[in-house]
């Protein structure tokens, strides 16, 4: 199954899990950027934990694509893979093909109807 924690593609094998959250930003501040040019560790980890991070539960960055269709579902409805374009059903985990057949449950049931 397909979700926002997995960490390879199943079909191509590409990795979706990006950098270390908290490890980020302390870079970032190492490197120069203003924003945190004088954070202290306990702030940049307070801006880490507001992606989920804690120390005893780090948190990364995705590489995976989050597709939402408008009107279709307020929210994430599929993920994508940036390296081969394969699309899965969030809620099932369902290998789809394209975002487009994220939509065939709704077309069905609306042809269904009339």
């Amino acid at each position: 199954m397909v979700n926002e924690q997995t960490e390879n593609c199943p079909k191509c094998n590409a990795r979706w899990r990006g950098e270390d959250i908290y490890e980020h930003f302390l870079a970032r501040r190492d490197n120069g950027d203003v924003f945190y040019a004088n954070k202290t560790d306990e702030e940049i980890l307070e801006t880490a934990s507001s992606y989920g991070y804690t120390l005893e539960s780090p948190q990364y960055f995705s590489h995976l694509i989050g597709i939402e269709i408008r009107g279709y579902y307020d929210g994430v409805a599929g993920w994508k893979c940036p390296a081969c374009g394969q699309v899965w059903n969030r809620f099932t985990g369902e290998e789809v093909g394209e975002e487009r057949r994220l939509l065939t449950p709704v077309i069905s049931i609306t042809n269904k109807n009339n």
